[in-house]
């Protein structure tokens, strides 16, 4: 019986090459996560460097069922940013892609958090402040996951009389009574609140501030809350 060829177009979130050949990609789209396999020997278009992460492709592809990986057959590249492949660039928009892989499951329509990727991986394409459009995103689609941090209420008992102490385990920021958790300064706090209530356009007016601290409370949440994200840990080293 003949198998049944399906076509599907997204962004590439994750890139492996295995000793034997293969590669395994996930794309993304605003229908959820494709995990296919690109067999050894496979021509796929003629062109293996389409498959390149952060690439916007189309493939054709076929997959016995919903547990197994899809095969590729084809690949038709759509467009690439190319800036994202710089060293001062890439660990950024590794970061927005892991994250995304992180949060999205296969065959869940995922349209707002396709959106985020999409335009942040534009937006490090396009604008010199790569660390502010990481930051801005990366909460943005954590917001869109339903995991946002509570920053107008004490995640422990709900009054507003709020401290600087942000508690991992309850996942934001506690009041003056509770006061438990690790500091953060008022301008990382109102910051942080600023994204989660308005647009990105709008967040582009802001400065950022205290960017290490931010970094710092973005992957101690994310590890807490999401998984870790290893891409995070690496960019230590830049800041």
């Amino acid at each position: 019986m003949a198998e049944r060829y399906k076509l599907a177009s997204g962004i590439i979130i994750h890139r492996n090459s295995l000793p034997n050949g293969d590669l395994l990609i996930s794309l993304f789209n605003q229908t959820g996560k494709l995990r296919a396999i690109a067999k050894k020997g496979k021509k796929l278009g003629g062109n293996i460097a389409r498959m390149s992460l952060f690439n916007d492709i189309t493939v054709q592809y076929y997959q016995k069922d919903a547990n197994s990986l899809a095969v590729l057959t084809q690949v038709q590249l759509n467009g690439s940013l190319e800036k994202l492949t710089l060293p001062e660039i890439y660990p950024y928009a590794h970061i927005l892609a892991e994250m995304v892989d992180k949060l999205s499951q296969n065959d869940l329509s995922e349209p707002k958090i396709y959106s985020y990727l999409a335009s942040g991986l534009k937006g490090l394409s396009e604008f010199a402040d790569a660390e502010k459009i990481t930051i801005i995103y990366a909460w943005k689609i954590i917001q869109q996951a339903g995991l946002a941090p509570r920053l107008e209420h004490c995640s422990i008992c709900n009054k507003n009389e709020l401290s600087n102490r942000f508690n991992l385990n309850t996942g934001g920021i506690t009041c003056t009574s509770c006061n438990s958790g690790v500091y953060i300064s008022n301008e990382v706090l109102e910051y942080l609140q600023t994204i989660h209530k308005t647009t990105i356009r709008a967040m582009l007016e802001h400065k950022l501030l205290n960017s290490k601290e931010h970094w710092k409370l973005l992957k101690n949440y994310s590890s807490y809350h999401i998984n870790e994200i290893k891409s995070l840990a690496s960019l230590e080293t830049m800041i």
